[in-house]
């Protein structure tokens, strides 16, 4: 096994990896990671075996003294191929801290393990060989996520408001980034005091680079956005990276009757829909009222967990 430092000469090969691993997440497309790649210091690698086969990916970045697996990505750690055994996953952690000790002052490494709904075959060996290391978790959020092939029914009252959105004769459909950002952003601010980590620029960008995987949805009254979605879809799950419903949405129902026709949406081609963390303060600290509504619409917990290694 050996490592090769990533670079743009290796897009192509980087990506059809990805596209054929484990985890085919379209986030892990070089086309994403970069978008943004001013605000890291890319440090990406790429395992090969004696053959010269690609094994894994690890897209990381470094800051400072420690190397995350990537800052600009939710999750990531190493992306397996589906021929990868548990020997190579061995030998690939036994190689990386070899490698980071002999070519980087990196006294640390944050690992941001995928989470499995995002994997389309068993995929934790990672999780044996960073307990063998002695790794720790020093983050753990908590995401809400519905089973599509077994769903929960929705609470009463989730219920009673997509009704009640029904009958204000809200009209739900895909929209733009341009059209649902400012609601985004007032909603964000006025509720929340922050702002979305994507500008407008950016995402528009991003939609026209996977417009199969990235869509806006707004609910509308009287041709005026009052609650936005924003969602990112892989082969197995459907994903509300944004969400925002104003004052208006929130006395109209449109909010829930939006999710309601979302889970629809996807239920025929995914097997999970997933409402993100309810977890804030590096997750130390649950947004109760948060998770209890999404949890409403039937939607269980599962964790994001960061692990820590020293070097």
């Amino acid at each position: 096994m050996k490592i090769v430092k990533y670079s743009k000469q290796l897009r192509n090969l980087w990506n059809e990896h990805v596209q054929n691993s484990r985890t085919p997440h379209f986030m892990f497309h070089r086309e994403y990671i970069e978008y943004h790649s001013n605000r890291f210091k890319d440090c990406s690698l790429i395992f090969k075996n004696e053959k010269g086969k690609i094994v894994a990916l690890l897209p990381a970045n470094i800051d400072g003294e420690v190397l995350y697996s990537h800052q600009g990505l939710s999750f990531g750690g190493l992306i397996l191929s589906k021929s990868a055994l548990a020997i190579d996953v061995q030998e690939i952690f036994s190689i990386l801290i070899s490698w980071i000790s002999k070519n980087t002052g990196v006294k640390k490494i944050i690992y941001k393990k995928v989470p499995d709904i995002y994997s389309t075959q068993p995929n934790q060996e990672d999780l044996y060989f960073l307990h063998q290391l002695g790794a720790s978790i020093n983050r753990r959020d908590l995401s809400t996520t519905i089973n599509l092939n077994d769903p929960i029914p929705f609470q009463s009252m989730r219920k009673r408001l997509a009704r009640k959105g029904a009958k204000a004769d809200l009209k739900i459909q895909q929209s733009t980034p341009a059209e649902v950002w400012p609601v985004l952003e007032s909603v964000l601010h006025e509720q929340h005091k922050t702002k979305p980590v994507h500008s407008t620029k950016e995402m528009i960008l991003l939609t026209s680079l996977f417009p199969e995987n990235i869509t806006c949805w707004a609910a509308k009254y009287e041709d005026y956005v009052v609650s936005c979605v924003v969602i990112y879809k892989t082969c197995t799950v459907a994903h509300a990276q944004y969400i925002a419903n104003s004052e208006l949405g929130r006395s109209l129902g449109a909010l829930d009757l939006l999710f309601q026709e979302l889970i629809e949406v996807h239920s025929a081609d995914h097997l999970f829909f997933d409402f993100g963390i309810s977890t804030e303060r590096q997750g130390k600290h649950l947004n109760l009222g948060l998770i209890n509504q999404k949890q409403g619409f039937g939607g269980r917990g599962i964790v994001h967990d960061f692990y820590e290694i020293f070097i």
